[in-house]
């Protein structure tokens, strides 16, 4: 009995750590390589990225993008790797 606690207990875990980290269904998920401090550039970047990947993209303001006729809002979350940190991109879907 307590090890069905235990794994439900583990795999509850799993699931909000892959929540709270951006791995939700129909999110866009970029990793940059280099880090951007300067909004314009980080734009950019991001344009830049997804145009790369085969999408359509335009920047509305505001952290807002259209691609591929969606409208996704930006977040950006600095991710400790190693000896360096990762700025993660996460495009969600706006509702």
């Amino acid at each position: 009995m307590e090890l069905v606690i235990i794994l439900i207990v583990i795999g509850l875990g799993f699931f909000a750590y892959r929540r709270l980290r951006g791995y939700r269904q129909g999110q866009i998920i970029l990793e940059m390589d280099d880090r951007y401090s300067d909004q314009t550039k980080y734009v950019e970047a991001v344009q830049r990225e997804l145009t790369n990947e085969g999408r359509q993209v335009e920047y509305k303001g505001k952290n807002k993008f259209l691609i591929d006729g969606q409208i996704y809002i930006l977040m950006e979350h600095n991710v400790s790797m190693g000896p360096g940190v990762v700025q993660r991109t996460i495009l969600t879907p706006e509702k």
